[in-house]
């Protein structure tokens, strides 16, 4: 007889699987409190906190997705994976993190740019402050020698950190619930939100939300390993140990 996905696959009961995530949120969510206690501030530490935050709201997301919305965990899981792959990706060199940064100025120069045109700003005042916004913004890069970067190709990512196979493996099971696909459109809603294909998204979630932790937990240790750094947390009652763990 012939087999399909779910006669080859272990899952969980979905009822409960929400809950058993929640710890694992909570764990995370403490150990980004902790984040925030990092001194000296810099661009580097500002990355590492704002996707912190990142990680914490899809997982969260995640969570209020099961079991009802198949897709909200898909879109969630691509989530985490994309922002797991863009960590290891920038922490591999201040050029890499400065084409991030990059990518945030040029984000809102194109988000003004595409205001001006959808929103068809006649008044002369209006196109004026925009204007000298994306002014400033192309400033603000010059003087942090940033330059405004497009937006990473998620596969060259996924390639330069050692996880192309991944991405090729995932996204051709992520695109068929991301997007209006015939498969998402014409199969029935309880085909296409089966058990076995939410467990396959939650378990990828929870691999690259645990190694995406693991690595700025390393960054902290690395960027810690000061004195200066050191006496700071000891003055506040805190030692490097207890920042993220």
């Amino acid at each position: 007889m012939e087999k399909r996905v779910r006669d080859i696959t272990s899952f969980v009961d979905v009822e409960h699987l929400a809950d058993s995530l929640k710890p694992v949120l909570a764990d995370f969510e403490k150990s980004l409190s902790k984040l925030n206690n990092f001194k000296p501030r810099s661009n580097e530490s500002f990355v590492m906190e704002r996707i912190s935050i990142r990680l914490c709201k899809d997982f969260n997301n995640l969570i209020n997705s099961i079991p009802h919305s198949i897709e909200g965990i898909a879109l969630s899981t691509r989530n985490i994976f994309e922002v797991s792959l863009i960590l290891k990706y920038i922490l591999q060199s201040k050029e890499n993190m400065n084409e991030w940064l990059g990518q945030l100025a040029n984000d809102e120069k194109q988000i003004l740019e595409g205001f001006l045109n959808i929103n068809g700003t006649k008044d002369p005042k209006d196109r004026s402050a925009i204007e000298a916004r994306i002014e400033k913004l192309k400033e603000i890069c010059y003087r942090h020698n940033i330059q405004l970067s497009k937006q990473f190709n998620i596969r060259d990512v996924a390639k330069n950190v050692g996880h192309e196979d991944d991405y090729i493996s995932f996204y051709k099971f992520f695109s068929k619930y991301v997007h209006p696909t015939s498969w998402l459109i014409n199969k029935p809603e309880k085909e296409i939100g089966d058990t076995v294909y939410q467990n396959a998204f939650v378990m990828n979630a929870q691999l690259y939300f645990a190694q995406s932790k693991a690595l700025l937990g390393d960054w902290l240790k690395e960027k810690t390993a000061n004195p200066v750094v050191e006496n700071y947390l000891k003055m506040r009652g805190l030692r490097t140990k207890d920042l993220l763990r």
